[in-house]
């Protein structure tokens, strides 16, 4: 039948089917190829994603082993060979300990290289997107030190630089919860106000008394100078150091919310026990020989004076709390607040410890810090953030900076333009030991998959 029809159509059928013959031929070609092109692709990303799992299986055995310096072959459970490299960072370091890298060459070359260390080990480490503007910077000034380690995404323009390679956080956790245990340590125990001390009503101006007294006016007269040669309770709900006027406590306070007027002093030898706000005025000066601590819920710290000087910490073990700088005070121990936020708007002298602030009470409006134009602080900074996804939680204005690192345990980090973060852990050195008990075991600092060459 079928040379029937080639003897019937011979004018026109024969090229017809030759055609089709040969389009079908190109089709079935197209095909194979675009199959064939597939299969490889497969079998490449597969063979790749084969060889890093291995890479990261040798990682992953090398810190359980605790293995020592040297170089090691492990199997992987696909029947991988990998060869483990365990080295010292290529510069001296108190902060990283050891550099593992795990290789693999077959089915496909590829590398994984992790520090480790058991203290903070970079500039910024961010649970959240990192933001820098125009000529912005965040630097170790070592490329064996990460510069920036986050979960989210860095962005930045072409003047703005991460010196450290910036590498992915897979879990901010150990931080977290090391942080959480050296605030622990250092909460004070906050003694209840005294009920038994002798009352005090409108003091002679000029007086040096000695013994334990409860004040109870609701202010220090204009132009009157009152020491208390002991501890002193202030009774009142709003208590003011008028115009001029000068009280000293060679002892312990308990007040509650306090304010300093113009040219007025408030001197303090131990510890300010505040269950209430403690506001000054620019010329006028807070001095405190130990701590203050805010204790009430919805406290605030305000410091408007470049004479304000804390000797020890802030502390502040209330919710909803906040500490604002207004001038260039100093404050030569830690900065504490539990839940509240933190406002930088004057250098702070003598900070080279912990400045860490809270989110305990699950606030959207806590855990921030604010640092405006051309301040800058020294130490450990540690901002919990807002509960809300995608708000910023740190805000560093125009050439303000930090010298030290900084832990961002949710939110944004905001580098305007002009800022720096430098890596200094000269500056929170008086807590590294402290630090280190709770950060023991090995961490994962930072990672980056290589390509085989």
């Amino acid at each position: 039948m079928f040379s029937k029809w080639f003897s019937d159509k011979s004018g026109f059928a024969l090229p017809i089917a030759i055609g089709a013959l040969v389009f079908f031929i190109i089709i079935i070609g197209v095909w194979a190829a675009l199959n064939l092109s597939l299969f490889k692709t497969s079998s490449a990303q597969t063979s790749s994603i084969q060889a890093l799992s291995a890479c990261e299986e040798g990682i992953s055995y090398a810190m359980k082993k605790n293995l020592s310096l040297g170089n090691y072959q492990y199997t992987s459970q696909e029947g991988l060979n990998v060869s483990i490299n365990v080295t010292n960072p290529t510069t001296t370091s108190n902060y990283i300990t050891k550099v593992i890298t795990a290789s693999v060459n077959a089915p496909q070359k590829r590398t994984v290289k992790v520090y480790l260390g058991n203290v903070i080990p970079g500039a910024v480490i961010a649970n959240g997107n990192i933001n820098m503007n125009s000529n912005s910077t965040i630097t170790t000034n070592n490329p064996s030190i990460p510069g920036a380690l986050l979960s989210g995404t860095l962005s930045k323009d072409a003047n703005s630089l991460v010196i450290g390679p910036a590498q992915h956080l897979s879990d901010f956790t150990p931080y977290k919860n090391a942080i959480t245990q050296v605030v622990r340590s250092m909460m004070p125990s906050v003694p209840p106000v005294p009920t038994n001390y002798t009352t005090l009503s409108n003091p002679t101006c000029g007086s040096a008394l000695t013994g334990n007294y409860v004040l109870i006016d609701g202010s220090l007269n204009n132009h009157c100078n009152l020491t208390i040669n002991g501890n002193l309770v202030v009774n009142s709900s709003n208590f003011s150091v008028n115009t001029n006027s000068s009280l000293t406590v060679n002892g312990n306070m308990w007040s509650n919310t306090l304010n300093i007027n113009s040219n007025a002093n408030l001197i303090v030898n131990n510890n300010l026990y505040a269950n209430g706000s403690v506001t000054d005025n620019s010329n006028s000066q807070i001095s405190i020989g130990s701590n203050i601590i805010l204790t009430g819920n919805g406290s605030a710290l305000i410091l408007n004076s470049n004479s304000d000087t804390i000797s020890g910490s802030i502390i502040a073990t209330g919710n909803n709390t906040s500490v604002t700088f207004n001038s260039n005070s100093t404050v030569n121990g830690n900065i504490i607040i539990s839940d509240g936020n933190l406002d930088i708007n004057s250098n702070v002298n003598g900070l080279s410890g912990l400045i860490y602030v809270g989110d305990s009470s699950g606030s959207s409006s806590s855990g921030n810090i604010t640092i405006n134009s051309n301040n800058t602080i020294n130490g450990l900074v540690y901002a919990a953030g807002s509960a809300q996804i995608g708000e910023t939680t740190v805000q560093m204005n125009s050439n303000s900076n930090i010298n030290g690192a900084l832990l961002v345990e949710s939110g944004n980090l905001q580098v305007n333009a002009g800022s720096e973060i430098v890596y200094n852990p000269a500056n929170f050195s008086n807590i590294t030991n402290l630090l280190s008990n709770y950060l023991s075991a090995p961490i994962i600092t930072g990672s980056w998959h290589e390509p085989g060459t």
